[in-house]
């Protein structure tokens, strides 16, 4: 299959609070819809309640949602 999105093109992800849980959220790009019908996004948990900790987190836990785009890209 081909790639439908490059990861440059990925969107920013955020940090949602969630039950005083911080949680990053990334949304499904427009391209990737196809993949993913039954969702407008994709949300890991940062086991965190601490704001601070939370946003040093997201980009790291954002790149694990990224690494899942470019695998489903390629099945």
């Amino acid at each position: 299959m081909q790639i439908l999105l490059e990861r440059i093109h990925y969107p920013q992800p955020y940090l949602k609070d969630r039950d005083g849980i911080y949680q990053c959220r990334v949304y499904i790009p427009q391209e990737l819809k196809v993949i993913y019908k039954k969702t407008n996004y994709i949300q890991k948990t940062l086991k965190t309640s601490v704001k601070s900790i939370g946003e040093k987190l997201l980009y790291r836990k954002a790149n694990e949602i990224y690494d899942q785009f470019d695998k489903r890209q390629i099945q």
